[in-house]
């Protein structure tokens, strides 16, 4: 699989030095784009009358384009971006003569780009719409924040002797991510200061390298009001690589401006 996606790879590489482009004169002319996208989904469950369970996601991304066409039809620029997603899931089972259990897991995502871009245009029989093809370098640096939180009583025949118990754990993971994309994308000029476009990331490859924390307090005790924490605590460190020829479709539609 790997082999076939660095063909690929290769292969678009090849079109994209190759290919003869047609376009109109945009020799000079600097570029301005901007994309935002905000996204949310609330969805509660019920199980029982006993059970239930809540999901809230929430989430946006902020990006910019600004560059300049070298040539008629190569356009150079930086892509620099921001994006935030949040989610939280909550969870309440209660069992009747037994006790309860309930989970809270909070997950957080901030992540800052910024990326060098080579994007050579193509005409489509029309000197207002073209496609292209782009290779992209990019730098990402992403904070992952995760919260966990489980409480539960363990209830006895006599309602004597009850077991409380409780878990709260926190990770903490930091991410230098740097990445090599390819995308394919359209271009409608609606003006001649104005352009839409959106594209298809057809390749991707990453190098990354980061560290974690992890903070865990756990209890377990008769008595609520005094319960005994233990904390347990750890860090790691990694590096890793990815490749894969997996196509994903922008769902956003940047709008540009051209001076």
């Amino acid at each position: 699989m790997k082999k076939k996606s660095l063909s690929l790879f290769f292969y678009l590489c090849l079109i994209f030095f190759c290919l003869p482009a047609q376009s109109q004169n945009l020799i000079n002319k600097r570029w301005l784009g901007a994309g935002f996208k905000i996204s949310g989904n609330d969805d509660p469950t019920r199980s029982s009358l006993s059970n239930s369970a809540t999901r809230q996601t929430s989430g946006y991304n902020f990006n910019l384009s600004l560059g300049k066409f070298i040539d008629e039809n190569l356009l150079i620029g930086i892509t620099p971006g921001y994006s935030y997603s949040s989610s939280a899931n909550t969870n309440n089972q209660e069992y009747i003569n037994y006790g309860f259990y309930k989970n809270i897991t909070n997950i957080t995502n901030t992540t800052y780009s910024i990326g060098l871009f080579a994007r050579k245009h193509y005409s489509l029989y029309s000197d207002k719409l073209f496609w292209w093809l782009q290779p992209t370098l990019n730098y990402q640096f992403a904070i992952e924040k995760s919260i966990d939180e489980n409480t539960s009583v363990n209830v006895n025949a006599t309602d004597t002797n009850n077991i409380y118990r409780g878990r709260y754990s926190m990770q903490r993971n930091i991410k230098n991510i740097v990445g090599i994309n390819f995308i394919a994308g359209a271009t409608y000029f609606i003006h001649k200061k104005f352009a839409l476009t959106t594209g298809i990331s057809f390749l991707y490859a990453n190098f990354n390298f980061g560290h974690g924390s992890n903070d865990d307090y756990s209890y377990s005790s008769y008595k609520p009001e005094t319960p005994t924490f233990v904390h347990t605590a750890y860090r790691t460190n990694g590096i890793t690589a990815n490749f894969s020829a997996t196509a994903s479709i922008y769902t956003t539609i940047s709008l540009n401006y051209l001076f």
